[in-house]
């Protein structure tokens, strides 16, 4: 039977080694990869990458973080104007999370502006259709380039699935992995749902993963 190699690894991360780079995703990891040299664009120090959730968004993001050295800015920090500091790139992850504070939005971005720092800003949609009250806080967000995350490939699911066994050092054969790429949703989140439930049954039950097991258990799937 054919059987993936896998690297024995048992953690998870945000590590840029575990991105996995594919279609859905290459015009986004570029522009990450293009840092500090950012251009092309009225604002171009400031960046948005959007798509749907668990769609890779905040492992991109959390990669170009750890380049810049980048401060993740959260509601509480926006209403204690807290971003007023040294740092010199910014993070919001989400900027839905941060809807409720307009105002301070709009103040901080034009901080962000007129200090020349670096923010990079995720989203599950475009910027464009976010529902705002303030009309400048739109323009300003409606000039920033973007770039979307598509759905995953099936190609990248499948190889989604072999990282996530592999993070609990399970080798699979092939056809484990094509049955669940048919029976899951395309996300990272159901990956990893799937490979954590098929792992505590299969310690459980003292068995390894087959087939007929998956099908044993499809309901918590």
């Amino acid at each position: 039977m054919y059987q993936y190699a896998l690297n024995l690894r048992s953690d998870s991360s945000y590590l840029e080694e575990d991105f996995i780079e594919d279609s859905s995703n290459l015009p986004a990891k570029k522009w990450v990869d293009s840092w500090p040299n950012w251009h092309g664009n009225i604002f171009p120090n400031i960046a948005c990458i959007y798509g749907i959730k668990s769609s890779g968004k905040t492992h991109l993001a959390r990669i170009w973080q750890n380049k810049s050295m980048a401060r993740n800015i959260t509601i509480n920090d926006l209403d204690q104007f807290l971003y007023r500091d040294e740092t010199k790139s910014y993070l919001v992850d989400d900027i839905e999370n941060l809807l409720s504070q307009e105002n301070n939005l709009l103040h901080f971005i034009n901080y962000v502006i007129e200090n020349k720092k670096f923010l990079l800003i995720t989203a599950q949609t475009k910027l464009h259709n976010l529902t705002l009250e303030i009309p400048d806080l739109k323009s300003r967000l409606q000039s920033f380039i973007s770039y979307k995350i598509d759905s995953p490939t099936e190609e990248l699911i499948e190889q989604m699935l072999v990282k996530r066994f592999s993070d609990h050092q399970i080798i699979v054969g092939e056809e484990i992995v094509k049955f669940l790429i048919s029976r899951i949703d395309r996300n990272s989140d159901s990956v990893k749902k799937t490979v954590d439930i098929l792992n505590k049954h299969s310690l459980s039950q003292n068995k390894k993963i087959t087939i007929p097991l998956i099908k044993s258990i499809l309901h918590d799937l």
